[in-house]
């Protein structure tokens, strides 16, 4: 049962990195970030913001802060899309 478990627990995570690169590729393919490889053993790959990145930075900023402040109420409003669709607010 414990090998069971290590076995769903590596596919679970192995699930998530491959999501995580997915993502990271996209943002290359965005030009949001950049990605640099270092010949090295271990292997290294460093990521880092591009130009991009300083248009966004204010709004990132702001939904951070919103989140702050805010915190878990935007579940909750996200839950009932058909106030937004009513002109409600």
């Amino acid at each position: 049962m414990i090998r069971l478990q290590r076995l769903l627990n590596h596919a679970r995570c192995s699930a998530r990195l491959t999501a995580v690169s997915d993502r990271l590729a996209d943002l290359c393919e965005e030009g949001i970030i950049s990605r640099e490889s270092h010949d090295e053993i271990p292997s290294r790959v460093e990521y880092s913001l591009t130009e991009i990145d300083q248009a966004l930075h204010p709004i990132i900023e702001a939904v951070g802060n919103r989140i702050d402040e805010y915190g878990d109420s935007t579940a909750t409003a996200r839950s009932r899309p058909s106030d937004c669709l009513d002109g409600r607010q």
